[in-house]
């Protein structure tokens, strides 16, 4: 995989125990970095599949959005 180097604002004791950790500490640390970043961009798109899967499922049995206000107890 290629890497590439960015800059992240964290608070000042954050950055200052990165700067005192091993590189074995800081490797692990970059690892678990990449992970919750690719973890959530994976979620917002599993997200945004379901959330289109079910408006399809919906408008295919009618449901409109005026008819979900309604049901909601919305105005307008």
């Amino acid at each position: 995989m290629q890497t590439e180097t960015i800059r992240l604002k964290v608070p000042r004791e954050v950055a200052r125990r990165f700067k005192d950790a091993s590189p074995e500490q800081r490797e692990r640390a970059s690892f678990v970095v990449t992970q919750v970043l690719m973890s959530a961009d994976e979620a917002a798109e599993e997200f945004s599949r379901i959330a289109t899967d079910l408006s399809h499922k919906a408008q295919e049995k009618g449901l409109t959005e005026d008819g979900l206000s309604k049901m909601l107890g919305e105005d307008g």
